[in-house]
């Protein structure tokens, strides 16, 4: 089984999704944007699916707690 990797980059108020080849999803970051963001990423790239954040600092960290 091949798992699938998302690439989430992250900034004071957005949450910028990409599943390769070309499905793309921002969403606000706040508690209802990282719920889309986790619909998002279950429907294109499974629930094991690999979500990947940049290590920026503060924004990252809600999106983090969000996805547990």
């Amino acid at each position: 089984m091949t798992q699938t990797k998302v690439g989430v980059d992250s900034s004071k108020a957005w949450l910028d999704a990409w599943v390769a080849p070309d499905r793309r999803c921002r969403c606000a970051n706040s508690p209802q944007g990282i719920a889309e963001l986790a619909s998002f990423v279950e429907t294109h790239a499974g629930k094991d699916a690999l979500v990947v954040l940049e290590a920026s600092g503060g924004p990252v960290r809600i999106s983090v707690c969000g996805r547990a």
